[in-house]
């Protein structure tokens, strides 16, 4: 019974609008949940980040994908998500918790986000019901800047949910440090 109250109380922390005491719990630990620690190094990976300068720059999921995205050829979600090189692997590794979905949804997210999108999107070779062959994506000169130079802004980037909270959000914007830690501005 302590165990379940111990994961209750975490799955609580996970889910509150401030993300610090589950990072706390995840950075020290908690008795019988060794698996904290990698998770955090998971998680992490969904909030923008910002350097010791001031400088916003996107999660590590976000330039994972628009890393492997081109700004000339087409490429389905399921060509993103199956790229092979180190990029693509280090993908694949996120999308073993989120599922390969989640790539196709971001991309549309992208696409849809901003009057100059980062991300353009076309139909692709299946019909629709084809989620991951239906729509086709390709990086934006703009997409390229934000690779290359960061985030103005962080709502330069489509809001991303995780956890109880929302990366990239003007409302309540948390960004991960270089030296890990999460902190709110």
């Amino acid at each position: 019974m302590e165990r379940y109250d111990r994961a209750v109380r975490l799955w609580d922390s996970y889910v509150d609008e401030d993300p610090l005491p589950f990072a706390g719990s995840c950075a020290h630990g908690v008795e019988g949940f060794p698996e904290l620690a990698p998770l955090w190094r998971l998680l992490s990976c969904f909030f923008p980040g910002r350097s010791p300068g001031g400088a916003f720059r996107l999660s590590r999921f976000d330039e994972l994908i628009l890393a492997i995205l081109s700004t000339e050829e087409w490429q389905t979600p399921v060509k993103v998500y199956c790229n092979r090189s180190h990029m693509g692997s280090d993908l694949r590794d996120l999308g073993s918790c989120t599922g390969d979905l989640f790539v196709e949804d971001r991309l549309a997210q992208w696409a849809k986000h901003d009057s100059s999108a980062a991300v353009e999107r076309a139909p692709g070779p299946k019909p629709p019901g084809h989620r991951m062959l239906s729509k086709v994506y390709r990086l934006t000169d703009r997409g390229q800047r934000l690779l290359d130079k960061g985030l103005e802004r962080l709502t330069d980037a489509p809001i991303l949910p995780i956890g109880g909270i929302d990366a990239y959000s003007a409302s309540a914007p948390w960004v991960l440090l270089e030296d890990g830690r999460l902190a709110r501005l």
